[in-house]
């Protein structure tokens, strides 16, 4: 960008008229606002410094290119790209819109494949990645999601680093995982790890017919074994239910036990003050976690103090069909731990 006057560090001269000093005050403040504003702009618009009378005097100056985000300095004579010196070497990661490529066997990937993108098609299937030496920065592949979990291994003694620093000759991706693998010339590194989103299902039981209640005697009403998802990481159990009775006397109590863990769940009491009716229904997510692939048995249980009590499949005999839809029962849901 070019100033309207050249900056001169002998201007002006000790012979100037003192009737010039107010025009020379304000092409100071001139020549001073034009260069502070300069500080920033487009990378197409830095400063002309080179045509001043002293060029080198600017020597260290920074410009800030608000189009590329890259910082300039200027040497005495020209503007040099210092970018990287305040934020490290960065390389834009390579991706190809090329088609995809379906790994039913396996394979290995050569240069040409690099900022492509690959998916499962078959269990157990072992990509290869190509060999680094040949790689540039910045250089992936990526790993779509699928059905299917697979390995992506380096070539020879190369090296992939994931999260937290942990490397090691390959990686196994998950059924549902996507992954971007990147190159820096010395190793690949795992630059992105994510799930497709996860459905999860709720293991859902509900009572056939009625079960007879003794006095303060826990009984089991309905009950369901929940295998929770292999999908790595930790998960909490979804507790839900709701119990139909006919009661005798005061008091019909219920509560899920994980009998698996010895955890209990959504306790629930009422008091009929008398023979009656009730409706006892809870919910609770679990405080404890489960690890992924674990398997538990969910018990809800009830007890009175009173005997000739039950539980009943529904509430039809004392509502009518107002609440037909409702049914005694028990369902559990893994659900992901945050």
């Amino acid at each position: 960008m070019p100033f309207t006057n050249i900056w001169d560090d002998t201007f002006p001269a000790d012979t100037e008229l003192a009737n010039l000093i107010g025009a020379n005050l304000r092409q100071l403040r001139l020549d001073i606002q034009q260069r502070m504003g300069a500080i920033s702009g487009l990378s197409t618009s830095m400063p002309a410094f080179g045509s001043d009378a002293q060029p080198t005097n600017w020597t260290g100056l920074l410009y800030f290119a608000t189009d590329t985000g890259h910082i300039f300095q200027w040497s005495g004579s020209a503007w040099v790209d210092v970018t990287t010196d305040f934020l490290g070497s960065t390389t834009p990661l390579n991706f190809s819109t090329a088609g995809g490529l379906i790994f039913n066997t396996n394979t290995t990937l050569v240069q040409a494949n690099l900022g492509n993108w690959g998916q499962f098609a078959a269990a157990n299937v072992v990509v290869t990645l190509p060999a680094l030496s040949g790689t540039t920065k910045g250089q992936t592949f990526t790993i779509i999601p699928s059905g299917y979990s697979g390995v992506v291994q380096c070539a020879g003694a190369d090296t992939i680093v994931g999260y937290g620093g942990i490397s090691g000759t390959s990686i196994s991706i998950f059924a549902d995982e996507s992954v971007i693998i990147a190159s820096n010339g010395s190793a690949w590194y795992v630059v992105h790890d994510g799930w497709a989103p996860l459905a999860l299902t709720p293991n859902r039981v509900t009572l056939s017919s009625a079960v007879s209640l003794s006095t303060s005697t826990l009984t089991t009403i309905l009950s369901t074994s929940v295998t929770f998802p292999t999908r790595p990481g930790k998960y909490r159990a979804d507790v839900r239910y709701s119990m139909w009775c006919v009661v005798n006397s005061n008091v019909v109590a219920a509560c899920v036990q994980d009998t698996t863990n010895s955890f209990q769940f959504a306790a629930c009491e009422r008091n009929s003050q008398g023979a009656g009716y009730e409706c006892l229904a809870a919910s609770e997510i679990s405080n404890n976690v489960y690890n992924a692939g674990a398997t538990a048995t969910f018990v809800l249980s009830a007890i009175c103090n009173f005997g000739g009590q039950s539980v009943e499949p529904g509430s039809t005999t004392y509502f009518g069909t107002n609440f037909s839809g409702a049914p005694t029962f028990l369902s559990v849901t893994p659900v992901l731990a945050g």
